[in-house]
């Protein structure tokens, strides 16, 4: 792990403690950082489609067994899905950002 990874490792999971969010995913349970999406800009839409997109980052480490994929989703403890619509990793990064859309039951 180079200096740059272990500070964002460190700063990430203080993150994690303050404002995370437990999920569960295949009955494997983690923390993330949920926030709100800007709506993609879209001229020709007269009604806002993407209010409900939020962003979900977590460790990579998180999932040891390979990564969740495109039509996934996580569940909070309250019935919230998040459903995988884009994934955003960067190399060397400790984190992936998942894009969902959520859905309440």
């Amino acid at each position: 792990m180079t200096p740059k990874q272990y500070d964002q490792s460190e700063g990430f999971a203080e993150l994690l403690e303050i404002a995370g969010t437990s999920l569960a995913w295949n009955d494997h349970s983690f923390t993330a950082l949920i926030r709100t999406l800007q709506p993609k800009a879209e001229g020709f839409d007269l009604t806002p489609g993407d209010d409900n997109t939020v962003g979900v980052r977590v460790f990579a480490s998180a999932f040891p067994d390979g990564l969740p994929v495109a039509g996934d989703g996580f569940e909070d403890g309250q019935g919230t899905r998040y459903r995988v619509t884009h994934i955003v990793r960067t190399p060397g990064d400790l984190t992936i950002n998942f894009e969902c859309e959520v859905s309440y039951v």
